[in-house]
């Protein structure tokens, strides 16, 4: 479940903006630009997770300023502030606290790594359609990646709407809708610390 509501949405919106630089008119430019979070960035998105039967939506929100991040969906919240991650999944009744490795964090949200990745290990393709634009991402060496591919839809004004993943070894794709992209908010330190007060019955779990 982390996999799939941590990495599905940061590493694939993380390939929307890990392809060889263009124009700044470029959808892929336009995509950098938009979730760029050194000012506070705050996203709101559906992400849809197929079932064996019916599939599943999921709310959530993502809040992130440099390297700090804070995410919160129907299913959990985790806390990163630079050095410590509290994740809290509902249905464990526990947070769990660890010190991740500069990878293990970059694995959870790549986000922080783009100036080591950024045109280095995915190729982006853009199309043009009728309402807009198509980038389709693809990582250069295969089989360091759990991701297949990731297709990202939108247009001028939105550059992001639609962000499609598809993972190794999984027939159906996860689907993420952007709903809102709000930059340069106020963020305070706080957000990406976890404190009793913001789960007061909750036990925590020190992994470190």
């Amino acid at each position: 479940m982390i996999r799939s509501l941590l990495i599905g949405f940061l590493l694939s919106v993380t390939m929307a903006l890990t392809a060889p630089a263009q124009s700044a008119h470029s959808p892929i430019q336009q995509a950098i630009a938009k979730l760029d979070s050194s000012k506070g960035l705050c996203i709101e998105f559906d992400m849809i997770l197929p079932g064996n039967q019916d599939e599943e939506t999921i709310h959530g929100t993502y809040y992130a300023l440099k390297n700090k991040f804070y995410i919160e969906t129907s299913e959990l919240k985790a806390w990163y502030n630079g050095k410590e991650l509290w994740i809290y999944l509902y249905q464990n009744g526990e947070i769990n606290l660890s010190h991740p490795e500069t990878e293990e964090i970059i694995e959870i949200n790549p986000l922080l790594e783009l100036p080591r990745i950024f045109s280095e290990e995915y190729n982006s393709t853009v199309s043009n359609t009728s309402v807009g634009h198509s980038i389709l991402a693809k990582p250069q060496k295969k089989n360091r990646k759990s991701i297949e591919h990731v297709i990202i839809r939108g247009n001028k004004k939105n550059p992001i709407k639609t962000i499609e993943v598809k993972e190794k070894g999984i027939n159906n794709k996860i689907t993420i809708q952007v709903k809102s992209v709000k930059q340069n908010i106020n963020i305070t330190p706080d957000t990406f610390i976890y404190t009793s007060d913001k789960e007061p019955n909750v036990k925590v779990i020190d992994l470190r």
